[in-house]
């Protein structure tokens, strides 16, 4: 075995070798150096001393986490040795769930692969590539987007065959029965909404993000700014009892026109949850609600918010 680093030194349970295999293919078809034991070490070859130069090298550990993975040893210990070096990378490839995680990785971001068939659009698949990218020095895979979902077709129906004065009539309709019930920043929101200006963001709002099936409850207050800076903070139910209550965090980030909304979640330092979430969504045309995506870059999930 050379002793030249390895871009990626890949971490698994022997019972998942054929699926492991599907994705060292895939590795490699970037241009990847990967270290995989079963074809990594040389015959006559101390095992132990090769797989501890190999991991402690290499630019990224990538631990495909599973149930039979974390039933030995060598999976964990090798994951451990990436996260103290700062270059894991953690995809599952069963159902596990982040509280079936050892301890040690408790707080570590998981992408689901259980579903990976090889194709590069699959979102868990983009996500790993970018990770290892960033941690290989590969700015053509650290920086390429993620892939899209496809909006579902929109089919014509009798139903939706409605004239054009009448739907007019009915949108003006509705238009002023939000504005009188609403009131302000609702009927300033719905009416910046449908002049395609910037809405106004400002007020309490409470939401629910869900990561692996799990919701966790949030209440927000915003302030809006001059060409629709958002700020404000944040409190989450911490559902992982990493704090022993509350979480808080800082918001800052800006509404644009037509109703999309982008901001950042920034923890405080030192904090057990320390990586910034990015959330993009949409605000719904009479300014109440807002529902849209989550993201730390490995992590992900919808959210949706209320306004109070």
């Amino acid at each position: 075995m050379s002793d030249a680093a390895y871009d990626v030194f890949i971490s698994y349970a022997r019972r998942d070798a054929a699926r492991v295999r599907l994705i060292r293919d895939r590795l490699e078809a970037f241009g990847l150096n990967v270290f995989f034991d079963a074809e990594g070490i040389d015959t006559g070859e101390d095992f132990p001393a090769i797989i501890d130069r190999a991991v402690k090298g290499a630019k990224c550990v990538l631990g495909l986490w599973s149930r039979a993975a974390f039933a030995g040893r060598w999976v964990r210990i090798e994951s451990r040795i990436g996260l103290d070096q700062d270059k894991l990378v953690a995809a599952t490839l069963d159902s596990l769930r982040p509280d079936e995680l050892p301890a040690e990785f408790y707080n570590v971001n998981v992408v689901s692969l259980a579903d990976f068939q090889g194709g590069d659009a699959h979102e868990g698949w983009a996500r790993i590539m970018r990770a290892i990218g960033k941690h290989v020095g590969r700015e053509d895979l650290a920086g390429a987007p993620l892939p899209q979902p496809s909006p579902a077709p929109f089919r014509l129906e009798r139903r939706h065959l409605i004239a054009g004065g009448a739907l007019a009539a009915a949108v003006a309709a509705l238009t002023a029965l939000n504005a009188a019930q609403l009131g302000p920043p609702h009927a300033a929101a719905s009416e910046a909404l449908a002049s395609g200006a910037i809405a106004d963001m400002s007020g309490r709002w409470t939401g629910v993000y869900t990561e692996a099936g799990r919701d966790t409850r949030f209440e927000l207050v915003l302030e809006h700014g001059a060409g629709g800076v958002i700020t404000g903070r944040v409190t989450e139910q911490d559902i992982y009892g990493i704090s022993g209550g509350g979480l808080r965090a800082e918001i800052s980030g800006e509404a644009l026109p037509g109703g999309a909304v982008r901001f950042t979640k920034t923890y405080p330092a030192g904090s057990a949850a320390m990586r910034p979430v990015i959330y993009e969504g949409r605000l719904s045309a009479d300014g109440r609600t807002l529902a849209g995506s989550w993201d730390t870059g490995a992590l992900h999930g919808p959210f949706h918010m209320t306004r109070q």
